[in-house]
């Protein structure tokens, strides 16, 4: 998008993340897709933080495991509790996302609607 283009929209506000300024301007003030998709991914990794056991075993998902590490830092199983939370955190993620456009959407038809005069 040429940000030149749109002079009169207002900035992005960013994905939350203190310091970041975004450039790119959006024709209603919400978030760019770019902005959207780093909350996202910031709110996962707050959700399901990433922890390292110094011995090599499993740091287990949610509580201590003590298997051998098999993927990406955990055993079998933790590895598919884990994902099966992220897509539960996903789902909902989606969820919320489509009842703000839903009611965004409304609203603009709302205002799109011409006056009962």
């Amino acid at each position: 998008m040429d940000l030149a283009a749109h002079p009169g929209w207002p900035l992005c506000p960013g994905p939350g993340v203190e310091g970041y300024t975004c450039p790119v301007r959006t024709r209603d003030g919400g978030q760019c897709a770019a902005c959207r998709e780093r909350e996202y991914l910031l709110h996962l990794a707050k959700t399901l933080p990433a922890r390292e056991a110094e011995d090599g075993t499993c740091p287990g998902h949610h509580g201590p495991c003590g298997r051998p590490v098999v993927i990406e830092g955990l055993c079998g199983q933790c590895r598919l509790s884990s994902q099966a939370d992220r897509d539960r955190i996903e789902r909902e993620w989606q969820a919320a996302a489509a009842v703000a456009v839903a009611a965004a959407q409304a609203e603009e038809a709302r205002e799109a609607a011409p006056a009962p005069f």
